[in-house]
């Protein structure tokens, strides 16, 4: 199973992307991993269990040994957190 992050960095349709796509797509997404170092641990983890490895939300709990609410509740805010961290 290819993470969905993972899966939009080396996307290789060529009718889905131009090359400044790609390459647009790219640079978003290594800005958006350095402004994961932002976050607190928790919701650092979080993410990347997510959107880098593909873990649902079961999974990233057992693996962090926390409720599946609280994990939702992390992936929100840090999401939060990054989409303002972008916007700026």
């Amino acid at each position: 199973m290819v993470a969905p992050l993972e899966a939009a960095i080396n996307s290789t349709d060529k009718n889905s992307h131009s090359v400044s796509e790609g390459v647009a797509i790219k640079l978003e997404a290594e800005k958006i991993l350095e402004l994961m170092e932002s976050l607190t641990e928790d919701q650092r983890n979080v993410l990347t269990l997510k959107l880098v490895h593909g873990l649902d939300t079961e999974e990233v709990a057992k693996v962090l040994e926390k409720r599946q609410g609280a994990v939702r509740a992390l992936q929100m805010r840090g999401l939060q957190t990054l989409a303002k961290l972008l916007e700026t």
